[in-house]
Protein backbone atom coordinates (compact mmCIF):
# COMPACT_ATOMS: atom_id res chain seq x y z
CA UNK A 1 0.00 0.00 0.00
CA UNK A 2 1.18 3.53 -0.80
CA UNK A 3 3.93 1.88 -2.86
CA UNK A 4 5.97 0.97 0.21
CA UNK A 5 6.60 -2.24 2.08
CA UNK A 6 8.29 -4.82 -0.07
CA UNK A 7 9.43 -2.13 -2.53
CA UNK A 8 11.50 -0.65 0.30
CA UNK A 9 13.03 -3.96 1.34
CA UNK A 10 10.58 -5.45 3.81
CA UNK A 11 7.01 -6.74 3.50
CA UNK A 12 4.56 -5.09 5.92
CA UNK A 13 1.69 -7.59 6.22
CA UNK A 14 0.18 -6.20 9.43
CA UNK A 15 -0.01 -2.61 8.22
CA UNK A 16 -1.32 -3.77 4.84
CA UNK A 17 -4.04 -5.78 6.58
CA UNK A 18 -4.98 -2.76 8.71
CA UNK A 19 -5.35 -0.72 5.51
CA UNK A 20 -7.62 -3.35 3.96
CA UNK A 21 -9.84 -3.34 7.05
CA UNK A 22 -10.37 0.43 7.05
CA UNK A 23 -10.26 3.53 4.90
CA UNK A 24 -6.98 4.64 3.35
CA UNK A 25 -6.61 8.28 2.31
CA UNK A 26 -4.54 8.86 -0.81
CA UNK A 27 -4.12 12.63 -0.52
CA UNK A 28 -3.79 13.39 3.17
CA UNK A 29 -1.79 16.57 3.75
CA UNK A 30 0.37 17.46 6.75
CA UNK A 31 3.06 19.94 7.76
CA UNK A 32 6.67 19.84 6.55
CA UNK A 33 8.02 19.22 10.06
CA UNK A 34 6.97 17.00 12.93
CA UNK A 35 6.40 19.56 15.72
CA UNK A 36 3.71 21.58 13.90
CA UNK A 37 1.95 18.40 12.76
CA UNK A 38 1.94 16.99 16.30
CA UNK A 39 0.69 20.29 17.67
CA UNK A 40 -2.20 20.27 15.20
CA UNK A 41 -2.96 16.67 16.14
CA UNK A 42 -3.12 17.49 19.83
CA UNK A 43 -5.06 20.75 19.60
CA UNK A 44 -7.08 20.64 16.38
CA UNK A 45 -5.61 24.02 15.45
CA UNK A 46 -2.96 25.41 13.14
CA UNK A 47 0.36 25.23 14.94
CA UNK A 48 1.19 28.91 14.52
CA UNK A 49 -1.57 29.66 17.06
CA UNK A 50 0.21 27.57 19.68
CA UNK A 51 3.83 28.68 19.24
CA UNK A 52 4.80 25.36 17.69
CA UNK A 53 5.21 26.23 14.02
CA UNK A 54 8.75 24.80 13.68
CA UNK A 55 10.96 22.09 15.14
CA UNK A 56 12.83 23.54 18.15
CA UNK A 57 16.59 23.20 18.52
CA UNK A 58 17.72 21.27 21.59
CA UNK A 59 18.59 23.56 24.48
CA UNK A 60 16.27 26.45 23.63
CA UNK A 61 12.92 27.24 25.22
CA UNK A 62 10.14 25.39 23.46
CA UNK A 63 6.73 23.88 23.89
CA UNK A 64 3.01 24.01 23.32
CA UNK A 65 1.35 27.11 24.75
CA UNK A 66 0.11 26.04 28.15
CA UNK A 67 -3.39 27.43 27.77
CA UNK A 68 -4.03 25.18 24.76
CA UNK A 69 -6.59 22.40 25.29
CA UNK A 70 -5.43 19.04 23.95
CA UNK A 71 -7.43 16.04 22.86
CA UNK A 72 -6.03 14.20 25.89
CA UNK A 73 -7.44 16.86 28.23
CA UNK A 74 -10.85 16.70 26.59
CA UNK A 75 -11.04 12.91 26.69
CA UNK A 76 -9.69 12.78 30.24
CA UNK A 77 -12.53 15.06 31.30
CA UNK A 78 -14.94 12.58 29.70
CA UNK A 79 -13.60 9.76 31.87
CA UNK A 80 -11.05 8.29 29.47
CA UNK A 81 -7.72 6.86 30.56
CA UNK A 82 -5.05 8.62 28.49
CA UNK A 83 -1.53 7.44 27.75
CA UNK A 84 1.34 8.36 25.47
CA UNK A 85 4.59 6.58 24.64
CA UNK A 86 7.47 7.86 22.51
CA UNK A 87 8.61 11.21 21.20
CA UNK A 88 6.61 14.26 22.38
CA UNK A 89 8.41 17.21 20.71
CA UNK A 90 5.96 19.74 22.14
CA UNK A 91 7.95 20.89 25.13
CA UNK A 92 11.23 19.99 26.86
CA UNK A 93 10.48 21.47 30.29
CA UNK A 94 8.64 19.60 33.06
CA UNK A 95 5.61 21.89 32.98
CA UNK A 96 5.14 21.24 29.25
CA UNK A 97 5.36 17.45 29.32
CA UNK A 98 2.42 15.30 28.15
CA UNK A 99 1.35 14.64 31.77
CA UNK A 100 0.74 18.39 32.10
CA UNK A 101 -1.37 18.36 28.92
CA UNK A 102 -3.98 15.75 29.76
CA UNK A 103 -2.11 12.43 29.67
CA UNK A 104 -2.28 10.13 32.69
CA UNK A 105 1.03 8.48 31.83
CA UNK A 106 3.97 8.94 29.48
CA UNK A 107 7.19 7.16 28.64
CA UNK A 108 9.56 8.63 26.09
CA UNK A 109 11.73 11.56 25.08
CA UNK A 110 10.80 15.24 25.03
CA UNK A 111 12.47 16.10 21.71
CA UNK A 112 13.89 13.99 18.88
CA UNK A 113 15.79 10.78 18.16
CA UNK A 114 18.62 12.30 16.12
CA UNK A 115 20.06 13.61 19.40
CA UNK A 116 21.06 10.01 20.08
CA UNK A 117 23.94 10.65 17.63
CA UNK A 118 25.47 13.48 19.67
CA UNK A 119 28.00 11.32 21.56
CA UNK A 120 29.35 9.54 18.50
CA UNK A 121 28.52 11.29 15.24
CA UNK A 122 32.02 12.26 14.17
CA UNK A 123 31.54 11.96 10.43
CA UNK A 124 28.78 12.69 7.99
CA UNK A 125 27.97 11.83 4.42
CA UNK A 126 24.69 13.69 4.19
CA UNK A 127 23.20 17.14 4.54
CA UNK A 128 23.75 17.48 8.30
CA UNK A 129 27.07 18.48 9.91
CA UNK A 130 28.77 16.20 12.39
CA UNK A 131 28.13 17.07 16.03
CA UNK A 132 30.19 14.43 17.83
CA UNK A 133 33.00 14.84 20.37
CA UNK A 134 35.58 15.55 17.65
CA UNK A 135 33.59 18.61 16.66
CA UNK A 136 33.42 19.87 20.24
CA UNK A 137 30.22 18.34 21.62
CA UNK A 138 30.40 18.38 25.39
CA UNK A 139 27.85 16.64 27.64
CA UNK A 140 28.43 19.24 30.34
CA UNK A 141 27.15 21.92 28.00
CA UNK A 142 24.58 20.03 25.90
CA UNK A 143 23.63 16.99 27.93
CA UNK A 144 22.20 13.85 26.41
CA UNK A 145 18.46 13.82 25.93
CA UNK A 146 16.73 12.21 28.93
CA UNK A 147 14.29 9.31 28.68
CA UNK A 148 11.39 9.94 31.06
CA UNK A 149 8.66 8.01 32.77
CA UNK A 150 5.88 10.22 34.08
CA UNK A 151 2.42 10.14 35.64
CA UNK A 152 -0.11 12.93 35.94
CA UNK A 153 0.31 14.89 39.16
CA UNK A 154 3.85 13.64 39.77
CA UNK A 155 7.28 14.91 38.77
CA UNK A 156 8.71 13.09 35.76
CA UNK A 157 11.34 10.49 36.58
CA UNK A 158 14.40 10.17 34.34
CA UNK A 159 14.92 6.46 33.63
CA UNK A 160 17.69 6.68 31.04
CA UNK A 161 19.54 8.71 28.43
CA UNK A 162 19.09 8.61 24.68
CA UNK A 163 22.14 7.24 22.93
CA UNK A 164 22.72 4.85 20.04
CA UNK A 165 22.19 1.81 22.27
CA UNK A 166 18.94 2.96 23.90
CA UNK A 167 17.73 4.20 20.52
CA UNK A 168 17.67 0.58 19.34
CA UNK A 169 15.43 -0.60 22.19
CA UNK A 170 12.95 2.30 22.34
CA UNK A 171 10.41 0.77 19.98
CA UNK A 172 10.12 -2.45 21.98
CA UNK A 173 9.68 -0.51 25.23
CA UNK A 174 7.11 1.87 23.72
CA UNK A 175 5.06 -1.07 22.43
CA UNK A 176 5.29 -3.06 25.67
CA UNK A 177 3.97 -0.15 27.71
CA UNK A 178 1.18 0.62 25.23
CA UNK A 179 0.04 -3.01 25.23
CA UNK A 180 0.01 -3.05 29.04
CA UNK A 181 -2.09 0.15 29.07
CA UNK A 182 -4.62 -1.37 26.66
CA UNK A 183 -4.92 -4.57 28.68
CA UNK A 184 -5.28 -2.74 32.00
CA UNK A 185 -8.03 -0.42 30.87
CA UNK A 186 -9.90 -2.95 28.75
CA UNK A 187 -10.05 -5.39 31.68
CA UNK A 188 -11.34 -2.59 33.92
CA UNK A 189 -14.00 -1.63 31.35
CA UNK A 190 -12.59 1.89 31.09
CA UNK A 191 -12.51 3.79 27.78
CA UNK A 192 -9.03 4.85 26.74
CA UNK A 193 -7.03 7.03 24.40
CA UNK A 194 -3.62 5.56 23.50
CA UNK A 195 -1.20 7.79 21.58
CA UNK A 196 1.63 5.51 20.45
CA UNK A 197 4.32 7.71 18.93
CA UNK A 198 6.48 5.06 17.32
CA UNK A 199 10.20 5.72 16.94
CA UNK A 200 10.34 4.13 13.50
CA UNK A 201 11.63 5.05 11.02
CA UNK A 202 13.10 8.22 12.46
CA UNK A 203 16.79 8.85 11.88
CA UNK A 204 18.98 7.21 12.95
CA UNK A 205 17.08 4.17 11.70
CA UNK A 206 18.58 1.54 14.01
CA UNK A 207 16.62 -1.70 14.50
CA UNK A 208 16.29 -3.63 17.72
CA UNK A 209 19.04 -6.30 18.01
CA UNK A 210 16.32 -8.93 17.40
CA UNK A 211 15.70 -7.44 13.95
CA UNK A 212 19.26 -6.73 12.81
CA UNK A 213 19.81 -8.55 9.52
CA UNK A 214 16.22 -9.83 9.45
CA UNK A 215 15.50 -8.63 5.91
CA UNK A 216 19.00 -8.77 4.45
CA UNK A 217 18.40 -5.29 3.05
CA UNK A 218 20.08 -3.12 5.67
CA UNK A 219 19.08 -1.21 8.79
CA UNK A 220 16.30 0.82 7.19
CA UNK A 221 14.46 -2.25 5.91
CA UNK A 222 15.03 -4.03 9.24
CA UNK A 223 13.42 -1.03 10.99
CA UNK A 224 10.50 -1.26 8.59
CA UNK A 225 10.04 -4.93 9.49
CA UNK A 226 10.19 -4.07 13.19
CA UNK A 227 7.64 -1.27 12.82
CA UNK A 228 5.22 -3.65 11.13
CA UNK A 229 5.73 -6.23 13.88
CA UNK A 230 5.19 -3.70 16.69
CA UNK A 231 2.05 -2.39 14.97
CA UNK A 232 0.78 -5.96 14.90
CA UNK A 233 1.47 -6.35 18.63
CA UNK A 234 -0.74 -3.35 19.40
CA UNK A 235 -3.53 -4.55 17.12
CA UNK A 236 -3.31 -8.03 18.66
CA UNK A 237 -3.60 -6.50 22.13
CA UNK A 238 -6.89 -4.84 21.14
CA UNK A 239 -8.21 -8.12 19.78
CA UNK A 240 -7.06 -10.20 22.76
CA UNK A 241 -8.64 -7.68 25.14
CA UNK A 242 -11.99 -8.05 23.36
CA UNK A 243 -12.23 -4.39 22.34
CA UNK A 244 -11.16 -4.55 18.69
CA UNK A 245 -14.64 -3.82 17.31
CA UNK A 246 -15.15 -0.94 19.73
CA UNK A 247 -11.84 0.80 19.07
CA UNK A 248 -11.13 3.48 16.49
CA UNK A 249 -7.56 3.09 15.23
CA UNK A 250 -5.69 5.71 13.22
CA UNK A 251 -2.33 5.06 11.58
CA UNK A 252 -0.74 8.14 10.03
CA UNK A 253 2.47 10.05 9.50
CA UNK A 254 3.46 13.56 10.56
CA UNK A 255 5.60 14.40 7.53
CA UNK A 256 7.32 12.97 4.50
CA UNK A 257 10.54 11.03 3.91
CA UNK A 258 14.00 11.54 5.37
CA UNK A 259 16.70 13.28 3.35
CA UNK A 260 19.77 12.34 5.38
CA UNK A 261 22.26 9.67 4.33
CA UNK A 262 22.13 6.74 4.99
CA UNK A 263 18.47 6.81 6.09
CA UNK A 264 16.90 8.44 3.04
CA UNK A 265 13.27 7.60 2.57
CA UNK A 266 11.21 7.19 -0.56
CA UNK A 267 7.76 8.59 -1.22
CA UNK A 268 7.20 6.79 -4.50
CA UNK A 269 6.15 9.10 -7.34
CA UNK A 270 6.17 12.27 -5.23
CA UNK A 271 9.15 14.59 -5.31
CA UNK A 272 10.94 15.97 -2.25
CA UNK A 273 11.58 15.24 1.42
CA UNK A 274 10.41 16.59 4.76
CA UNK A 275 11.39 20.19 5.57
CA UNK A 276 10.45 21.22 2.03
CA UNK A 277 7.28 22.54 0.39
CA UNK A 278 7.29 19.72 -2.17
CA UNK A 279 4.50 17.21 -2.44
CA UNK A 280 6.38 14.33 -0.83
CA UNK A 281 6.91 16.45 2.27
CA UNK A 282 3.24 17.23 2.74
CA UNK A 283 1.41 14.22 1.31
CA UNK A 284 1.40 11.47 3.91
CA UNK A 285 -0.29 8.15 4.70
CA UNK A 286 -3.49 7.96 6.73
CA UNK A 287 -5.44 4.82 7.64
CA UNK A 288 -8.52 4.76 9.87
CA UNK A 289 -10.26 1.59 11.06
CA UNK A 290 -13.44 1.29 13.10
CA UNK A 291 -15.19 -2.02 12.35
CA UNK A 292 -18.78 -1.61 11.24
CA UNK A 293 -18.59 2.18 11.19
CA UNK A 294 -15.71 3.20 8.91
CA UNK A 295 -15.90 1.69 5.44
CA UNK A 296 -13.41 -1.12 4.83
CA UNK A 297 -11.28 -1.17 1.69
CA UNK A 298 -12.21 2.39 0.69
CA UNK A 299 -9.51 4.64 -0.81
CA UNK A 300 -10.96 8.05 -1.71
CA UNK A 301 -8.86 10.27 -3.93
CA UNK A 302 -10.11 13.50 -2.45
CA UNK A 303 -7.70 15.99 -0.91
CA UNK A 304 -7.90 15.93 2.88
CA UNK A 305 -6.25 18.30 5.29
CA UNK A 306 -8.73 18.02 8.15
CA UNK A 307 -10.52 15.05 9.67
CA UNK A 308 -12.96 15.91 12.38
CA UNK A 309 -16.17 13.85 12.49
CA UNK A 310 -15.33 10.97 14.85
CA UNK A 311 -12.90 12.97 16.99
CA UNK A 312 -15.30 15.84 17.53
CA UNK A 313 -18.12 13.42 18.31
CA UNK A 314 -16.06 11.72 20.98
CA UNK A 315 -14.74 14.70 22.84
CA UNK A 316 -17.09 17.63 22.41
CA UNK A 317 -20.40 17.02 24.24
CA UNK A 318 -19.76 18.48 27.68
CA UNK A 319 -17.64 21.32 26.24
CA UNK A 320 -20.12 22.73 23.76
CA UNK A 321 -20.93 25.81 25.81
CA UNK A 322 -17.41 26.58 27.02
CA UNK A 323 -16.29 30.09 26.14
CA UNK A 324 -12.76 28.97 25.31
CA UNK A 325 -13.99 26.89 22.36
CA UNK A 326 -12.90 29.30 19.68
CA UNK A 327 -14.56 29.06 16.26
CA UNK A 328 -11.29 27.92 14.69
CA UNK A 329 -10.93 24.93 17.02
CA UNK A 330 -12.22 21.90 15.15
CA UNK A 331 -12.81 19.11 17.61
CA UNK A 332 -11.02 17.08 16.82
CA UNK A 333 -9.32 17.42 13.53
CA UNK A 334 -5.93 16.47 12.31
CA UNK A 335 -5.33 19.91 10.92
CA UNK A 336 -2.76 19.27 8.24
CA UNK A 337 -1.39 16.83 10.72
CA UNK A 338 0.27 13.61 9.98
CA UNK A 339 0.62 12.95 13.58
CA UNK A 340 -0.41 9.45 14.45
CA UNK A 341 1.64 6.82 12.73
CA UNK A 342 4.20 7.04 10.08
CA UNK A 343 3.61 4.50 7.42
CA UNK A 344 6.38 2.37 6.07
CA UNK A 345 6.34 4.02 2.71
CA UNK A 346 6.77 7.53 3.99
CA UNK A 347 9.95 6.68 5.79
CA UNK A 348 10.74 9.47 8.06
CA UNK A 349 9.28 10.39 11.26
CA UNK A 350 7.90 8.53 14.08
CA UNK A 351 4.90 6.51 13.58
CA UNK A 352 2.39 6.93 16.18
CA UNK A 353 -0.77 4.99 16.67
CA UNK A 354 -3.84 6.37 18.24
CA UNK A 355 -6.60 4.25 19.64
CA UNK A 356 -9.94 5.64 20.73
CA UNK A 357 -12.29 3.22 22.44
CA UNK A 358 -15.87 4.34 22.89
CA UNK A 359 -19.49 3.43 22.30
CA UNK A 360 -21.36 5.34 19.64
CA UNK A 361 -24.28 5.28 17.25
CA UNK A 362 -23.58 5.51 13.57
CA UNK A 363 -26.08 7.17 11.26
CA UNK A 364 -25.05 5.33 8.09
CA UNK A 365 -23.05 8.13 6.54
CA UNK A 366 -19.68 7.71 4.91
CA UNK A 367 -16.55 7.78 7.08
CA UNK A 368 -15.74 11.04 8.87
CA UNK A 369 -19.38 12.17 8.76
CA UNK A 370 -20.74 10.76 11.99
CA UNK A 371 -23.30 13.45 12.46
CA UNK A 372 -23.70 15.83 15.37
CA UNK A 373 -21.82 15.45 18.68
CA UNK A 374 -25.06 14.39 20.37
CA UNK A 375 -24.88 11.13 18.44
CA UNK A 376 -21.83 10.00 20.41
CA UNK A 377 -22.77 8.12 23.53
CA UNK A 378 -19.70 8.27 25.75
CA UNK A 379 -18.93 5.89 28.59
Amino acid sequence: MYGGGILRGAPTPRIDKLASEGTRLLNFNVEAQCTPSRSALMTGRFSIRSGTYAVPIGGVADGLTQWEITIAELLSAQGYATGMWGKWHLGSAEERFPTHQGFDEWYGIPRTYDESMWPGQNATGGMWPSVGSKQGWNANIARLEPIYEARKGEKANQVGELNLDTRRTMEAEITKRAVDFIKRNASAGKPFYAYVSSSMVHMPALPNPEFVGKTGNGDWADCLAEMDYRTGQILDALKDAGVEDNTLVVFASDNGPEATDPWEGDSGPWRGTYFTAMEASLRAPFIIRWPGKVSAGWSPRLTVWRVRGPFRSISRPSYRSRSWLQPDRCLFSLVRSRGFVSSFQMPRYSPAAACYRFRGRHDGRRPFELGSPSQAELF
